[in-house]
């Protein structure tokens, strides 16, 4: 994809929700992420209404539109690569514009016998999955209520990766099935894994496919399933070590592993 139509869908992804009516029942939130010791303008951070499927990125200003909102209180969650998830709450006046602001503190996760690089957390099946740097991708019940929480279900590649397991997306399908993409940050790939597992076995995560995208030793990335302008069939963000993000259209990410 080239710099132009990237700077486009940003543009029609920020602002174009803005120009559509909005019904009496529903509201928009607005607002601006930023780093919460500097004050820098965190662009490309996923931003989310929780207990909806509303959700979009900020610019590279930090700021972010979320339109049709449903008028209540209702929960801004944030989410940036390296940097522990934040939420915010806001009340949403039907017609109104609430402000949500959100400061994202840094974050260096530890835990007892291993160290991680990124984490992410599949609603629908209740799982969750931490990146350990050199060792793998751990996976675990993600409620701490669960009987097992605490047991670890599965250890997904722990081959093929040139040195550090970075950033974990999760690409949902319906039905529960879709991929886990973990970034193999020394080789400049993202090595794809079944995220419901194959064969009925649910915690069986053998790799599928390895994609070479233009990322530099990538620390993580985000993907979404919902439709955007200009990527109908949802979109990737990935970070290159500098800090610079990239748009892929997952479209283009399944043709080129040959699945379309």
């Amino acid at each position: 994809m080239n710099a132009i139509r990237h700077v486009l869908s940003i543009f029609m992804l920020l602002l174009g929700p803005v120009l559509l009516a909005q019904s009496s029942a529903t509201g928009s939130i607005a607002g601006r992420v930023t780093d919460a010791k500097s004050r820098l303008a965190l662009g490309g951070a996923r931003v989310m209404v929780a207990g909806t499927a509303l959700e979009t990125f900020a610019g590279q200003s930090g700021d972010y539109v979320l339109v049709n909102v449903p008028a209540g209180g209702r929960s801004v969650m944030v989410s940036y690569v390296g940097y522990p998830d934040a939420t915010q709450l806001v009340t949403v006046a039907a017609g109104g514009v609430a402000t949500a602001d959100v400061a994202v503190g840094e974050s260096t996760v530890r835990m007892e016998k291993f160290v991680i690089e990124g984490s992410s957390v599949g609603a629908e099946l209740g799982y969750v999955y931490y990146s350990d740097e050199q060792h793998g991708v751990h996976k675990y019940r993600a409620d701490p209520e669960a009987a097992d929480a605490g047991q670890e279900l599965a250890l997904l590649g722990t081959t093929g990766f040139a040195s550090d397991h970075e950033g974990i997306s999760i690409y949902s399908q319906p039905g529960g099935v879709g991929y886990v993409i973990v970034s193999n940050q020394q080789a400049d790939t993202f090595r794809i894994f079944p995220r419901a597992g194959t064969g009925g076995k649910p915690h069986d995560h053998p790799l599928l496919k390895s994609v070479r995208l233009s990322t530099h030793e990538s620390d993580g990335s985000e993907v979404t399933n919902v439709a955007l302008p200009g990527f109908p069939g949802g979109l990737l963000v990935a970070m290159s070590t500098d800090r610079t993000f990239h748009f892929y259209a997952w479209d283009d990410i399944a043709a080129a592993v040959g699945w379309k």
